[in-house]
């Protein structure tokens, strides 16, 4: 069955970003999405044709899903203006967003250097989070 095949392969896949993952030994969440961005590079086309509308789509969704628990617990602490639900909620935007950029890079053939892709989610993201960092401030003068 293809469908089992392309789970085999997504798994695996996977299974290989995680063990890269645990051995960069960052919680650091720039230096956990380059390594991402650096894995789906070397990955190339293997990564491409799995994503692509004929496969899953939705893969960079779960390279971001493999990161969570290395991610999350550390961008809560950033934001503890907010409640949990608000937290997850943020951190869920901000995921669905980074994972089109990243859809996109890869059906494009990824023309884009890693630091070029993780300079721009870093600006990209760098509003939205600021402003949520200055409610915080505020918060802390009153």
């Amino acid at each position: 069955d293809p469908y089992d095949l392309l789970e085999q392969c997504e798994t695996s896949m996977l299974a290989n970003l995680q063990q890269r993952l645990d051995a960069v030994k960052s919680q650091d969440h720039t230096t956990l999405i380059r390594e991402v961005l650096r894995y789906m590079q070397q990955s190339g086309k293997d990564f491409g044709a799995l994503s692509s509308v004929n496969g899953d789509p939705t893969l960079p969704a779960k390279l971001f899903s493999t990161t969570y628990q290395m991610i999350y617990p550390r961008f809560a602490q950033r934001y503890p203006n907010l409640s949990p639900e608000q937290c997850e909620l943020l951190y869920q935007y901000l995921t669905a967003g980074c994972s089109s950029v990243l859809s996109h890079w890869v059906q494009n053939g990824m023309a884009l250097s890693v630091d070029e892709v993780v300079q721009f989610l870093q600006r990209a993201n760098s509003g939205l989070l600021q402003e949520y960092r200055i409610d915080l401030m505020s918060i802390k003068r009153i």
